[in-house]
């Protein structure tokens, strides 16, 4: 019985190990792909061609980066341009346009490099959030990706935790 019970704890162990290590974070660097940032993101995350990537500016093109998940979706761009605005800049436009939107229900978090906000639309209730880095003379922004159909508060904040992991 005793030998039954220790094989038993044992190969509970085991599982428990295999399902927490799949779970841990891992880095994942956007340099070879033309923007310059390094961000922890769920293992076993796959990077993909954003939608906007390669789309021309003018004097620019957008790159753009998809890292999904399961319900993790996060979406990381750049104009391949040196920043136009500074990054006060950015970040008080971002929050104009979120605050125009009728379905801005308030600001959740909010810090000088982003923000994670409630919408309401009628009475359905989601999250988004924005990030921003400003680095090698470029602004890199973060944004939900549209892998994601799960818009909870809960998710929408795992997503921005790892958008704020970006160095």
């Amino acid at each position: 019985m005793k030998r039954t019970v220790v094989s038993f704890g044992a190969v509970l162990s085991l599982i428990l190990l295999v399902s927490a290590m799949k779970s841990v974070a891992v880095n994942v660097d956007l340099e070879s792909r033309g923007i310059p940032i390094i961000v922890d993101v769920p293992n076993g995350s796959v990077v993909s061609e954003g939608l906007l990537s390669g789309m021309d500016m003018g004097e620019s093109k957008t790159l753009s980066w998809e890292i999904n998940q399961g319900e993790f979706s996060l979406d990381i761009s750049m104009e391949d341009a040196a920043v136009r605005k500074t990054h006060a800049e950015y970040l008080r436009y971002e929050r104009s346009v979120v605050e125009m939107d009728p379905s801005f229900d308030g600001y959740i978090e909010s810090d000088n490099n982003g923000f994670l906000v409630k919408l309401d639309f009628d009475g359905v209730v989601e999250y988004d959030f924005y990030h921003l880095v400003t680095k090698n003379n470029r602004a890199i922004e973060f944004s939900v990706g549209l892998g994601a159909s799960d818009y909870s508060k809960e998710n929408i904040r795992k997503i921005y935790r790892a958008a704020k992991t970006a160095k």
